[in-house]
């Protein structure tokens, strides 16, 4: 089996092999590109070399891929629980309503958990959308290397998926799982087991001189476990596993067991994955596992942005010859409807001149188009009846959906003090993250006061600020719970 690991300047190709209750990581090679894939592989050699790789390891030709750029959007959303048909297209109607996206994305979700939403049970889920003409550069240039792809997933899923088989996050504590990378660091919060938000942070200084990428990466997860405690985790974070492509990682985590006074270590080889000459665990290759490990212990509903892939192109090739298939449906009618006819004819003894007049008649142009048209519209009746009556049932949950839109940001502004800037906005769920910055400190517990009674918000919240020398002001970021919509 091989496992494709697709990043924004690089491909890692992963050769595993399956046993009964293990796996086994039997070789792996990267291919790096400075600029994007397609023009990495418009030179020959480099495709060459790619597909000489792959047709050298791929005795087994299926292979699962993993999509891990910065391309791939994301979407944490809690929506009730509902039959698959229905909750696909609630999910791509509010994806499409909140992020403005194409209709040439293609969308897939998996279901995270169960939550309580005014005292009703939910489904925590999480969605995903990729363009899928990018994705089709991949899967053409692998279909041609001869590999059939079984699984598209992403990056955010699988390491999910490989913290829950791995069991390397225990269900007593909250964990913080950080990537820390050549240029990012992105961090993942399991509270008592379970997945609850992840962190993506771009992080220049991680190049730079050694000191400075450890001192910055400790910052960068010094402020998680800040969010973290904002977010009502009174525990806060009791342990920390670091893993990702940092080549300075044994000296970060030894920082940061004593900078941060939380236990902190680095990934280790799971059980499930047997030991190999030769081969040492690489816990960069977290990702791909996940992928891997979860081909034996599936969930009930996970992604696989392939079934997506191949629904939306079969659809679009169907949408090229619907007009040659209507008329033929249309002209099949008419003479069924000619059949019926003559046998009537026949059983009530119509003479044969009687017959051919009928037969004229009913093979009229006039008649197969008014025919063709009757037909049209008692499907198109059916049609909007059903598209109608679904449309009603999304409309009622999206209704209860919380969104952050342009009304709430003016909330924000309307009753923000003179002295205070907003630097940065996100949005999570219902929760907004605002970053501010201030001359005078007091301006901060002013503002929380004047957006507490904002009617918009249902809890707001802030844990402390900080001084910064360099710009000589105060910075702090204020938590709020957006209310559900009134109608």
């Amino acid at each position: 089996m091989l496992i494709i690991e697709i990043r924004d300047y690089s491909i890692k190709l992963i050769q595993a092999e399956s046993k009964v209750k293990t796996f086994i990581v039997k070789s792996s090679k990267v291919f790096s590109f400075a600029d994007n894939w397609k023009s990495y592989i418009s030179n020959t050699d480099n495709a060459a070399e790619l597909t000489s790789f792959i047709k050298a390891v791929g005795k087994d030709t299926k292979a699962l891929i993993c999509l891990n750029t910065s391309t791939v959007i994301y979407r944490e959303m809690v929506v009730p629980k509902a039959s698959p048909r229905y909750l696909s297209t609630l999910i791509r109607h509010e994806l499409t309503h909140a992020l403005n996206l194409s209709s040439d994305f293609l969308i897939d979700y998996t279901i995270l958990g169960e939550t309580t939403k005014n005292e009703k049970k939910m489904n925590k889920i999480l969605v995903t959308a990729v363009s899928a003409a990018g994705l089709a550069e991949y899967i053409d240039f692998f279909d041609k290397a001869g590999l059939s792809i079984d699984k598209i997933d992403v990056s955010l899923n699988s390491i999910q998926k490989y913290a829950e088989i791995t069991k390397l996050v225990s269900k007593d504590v909250n964990t913080l799982i950080a990537d820390i990378g050549s240029s990012s660091i992105r961090q993942y919060l399991f509270e008592k087991g379970k997945y609850s938000v992840n962190r993506v942070t771009k992080v220049a200084a991680l190049e730079e001189s050694d000191e400075l990428s450890i001192e910055t990466s400790t910052e960068t997860i010094e402020k998680m476990i800040q969010f973290a405690l904002s977010q009502g985790q009174n525990s806060g974070i009791n342990k920390i596993i670091l893993f990702g492509s940092f080549k300075k990682i044994v000296h970060l985590k030894l920082y940061m067991n004593d900078k941060l006074g939380i236990e902190t270590s680095i990934m280790d080889r799971p059980k499930i994955l047997l030991p190999i000459k030769n081969k040492p665990f690489e816990h960069d290759e977290a990702y791909a596992l996940g992928v891997l490990f979860s081909t034996r212990y599936k969930r009930k509903k996970d992604i696989n942005l392939l079934s997506a892939y191949n629904t939306f192109f079969s659809r679009s090739h169907s949408t090229l010859n619907l007009d040659a298939v209507f008329n033929s449906l249309a002209f099949g009618l008419g003479y069924v409807a000619l059949f019926a006819v003559v046998l009537n004819t026949i059983q009530t003894n119509m003479v044969n001149s009687d017959l051919q007049k009928v037969n004229a008649y009913l093979n009229r142009a006039d008649v197969v188009e008014t025919l063709s048209k009757i037909n049209t519209m008692n499907q198109n009746i059916t049609a909007l009846n059903e598209l109608t009556a679904e449309l009603n049932s999304i409309q009622k949950v999206l209704d209860s959906i919380p969104r952050f839109n342009q009304l709430k940001i003016i909330d924000l502004l309307s009753v923000k003090p003179e002295g205070i800037s907003l630097t940065q906005i996100s949005f999570s769920e219902n929760t907004v993250l605002i970053s501010i910055e201030t001359d005078d400190p007091t301006l901060i517990h002013e503002y929380v006061l004047a957006l507490t009674p904002v009617v918009t918000f249902s809890e707001v919240s802030y844990t402390s600020y900080q001084y910064s020398t360099e710009s000589d002001s105060y910075t702090c970021e204020i938590s709020l719970t957006l209310n559900g919509e009134s109608q």
